[in-house]
């Protein structure tokens, strides 16, 4: 029998020495590769962290300053007899007979409300004394008149008339524009029926005051004959200075409001948002599919948030058209796909416990310290096996 040589084969196991105190100072040191990357990701996410307060600070800046600039106390448009139409303020204009306020813009009701105010009686229907009024006279402002005579109480007493919009529709919002009509008479005598008695008062000046409010813009001027002649037929009467009648147009806008675009975008960041987490889970399946509460969550949002823009306008305007029905409609579609999805992993997982057999088995020690139980069992057929094994071994070598 050959007897082969048992080869011996030594390793040399060392321990690794520690770094020298200099090599060790030399890789943490300020200008060693780790601190140099420190370095630049700090420098990186500074800069990072400047443009995202540059950007806040331009955005504060782009909305004070407009504010500031343009919210002014209030706006004039000076209006007389004689045919002229000039901007001034109210403060300067000298000699004002009548002011004439415009307020209370509403979209629900589509009217204007307008306020005149005799503030001088006019020197012409005055004695000379100027104590005592000799000629009657009506001022007529939007739809309501104020004849005013010698034995009038108070001639100060304002005049209010609810004036109704034209033209302009809602639907435009938030890009909508009105049209209203103004007609201002003043003229002697107390009724407009009088045999043709009254004349027009020349030396009564007036002015249109317009708010400076967080809605609305006002644009007083002339009355033009196309302005409501293809629109509202009948109603696009010019002054004439003749009868004491001033037709005025105003035109109401509709201010611009940061918070407006801060809805828009609001409501946009939502649907690009979720359309990005569920295209991830359901048509790349680059993450599993969440639970469908966030697209819940969302859909209820974004009808509350879109209610807080200003105005409150109603479904259906331009506004919807451009964000809000297509913000619902990919959070539906989303919300469904994500659901099918979702309850789908989990009828698959629950197969696969069913199918998976992850008995153990359990192992018991008797009164005499022995193992019992299926383990004992299984360790039994392993010696049996085991038993036969050596049992053919023994058999092969006496063979031999």
């Amino acid at each position: 029998m050959a007897i082969q040589d048992a080869h011996v084969h030594f390793v040399e196991v060392t321990t690794p020495r520690p770094k020298g105190t200099d090599q060790r100072l030399l890789e943490s040191g300020p200008n060693s590769p780790s601190s140099r990357r420190r370095r630049y990701h700090f420098h990186k996410q500074w800069l990072l962290q400047g443009i995202v307060l540059v950007a806040f600070a331009t955005l504060f800046l782009c909305v004070v300053i407009p504010f500031v600039h343009n919210n002014e106390h209030i706006q004039a448009l000076r209006i007389n007899q004689n045919g002229t139409t000039t901007v001034s303020n109210p403060s300067n204009t000298g000699k004002v007979n009548m002011l004439v306020s415009i307020s209370g813009m509403s979209t629900e009701t589509y009217e204007v409300t307008v306020s005149a105010v005799l503030n001088q009686v006019p020197a012409s229907v005055l004695n000379n004394d100027s104590t005592r009024i000799v000629t009657p006279f009506r001022l007529q402002v939007g739809s309501n008149v104020l004849a005013i005579n010698e034995n009038t109480t108070y001639v100060n007493a304002p005049v209010t008339s609810k004036v109704p919009l034209l033209t302009g529709s809602l639907a435009w919002y938030p890009f909508d524009k009105y049209l209203m009509k103004l007609e201002v008479q003043t003229v002697t005598g107390t009724s407009q029926y009088n045999a043709g008695g009254f004349k027009p008062i020349q030396d009564l000046d007036f002015v249109v005051l317009t708010p400076s409010d967080y809605t609305w813009t006002y644009t007083v001027r002339d009355t033009k004959p196309d302005d409501f002649g293809a629109f509202v037929p009948g109603v696009g009467t010019v002054s004439d200075l003749s009868k004491g009648y001033t037709s005025l147009t105003i035109e109401v806008t509709r201010d611009f409001n940061i918070y407006m675009a801060l809805v828009f975008v609001g409501i946009w960041a939502v649907t690009i948002a979720i359309g990005w987490i569920g295209s991830m889970s359901v048509i790349w399946k680059r993450r599993p599919a969440d639970n469908p509460v966030i697209f819940i969550s969302a859909l209820f949002a974004v009808p509350t948030f879109r209610n807080t823009a200003p105005g409150k306008p109603p479904y259906g305007c331009l506004f919807d058209i451009l964000c809000t029905y297509f913000s619902i409609g990919v959070i539906i579609t989303f919300l469904l796909l994500v659901a099918f999805a979702y309850m789908k992993k989990a009828k698959k997982t629950a197969r696969h416990k069913k199918d998976d057999d992850d008995t153990i088995p359990v192992a018991t020690l008797d009164a005499g310290g022995n193992v019992a139980g299926d383990a004992a069992a299984a360790g039994d057929a392993g010696d049996a096996g085991g038993g036969g094994d050596a049992g053919d071994a023994g058999g092969g070598a006496g063979d031999a």
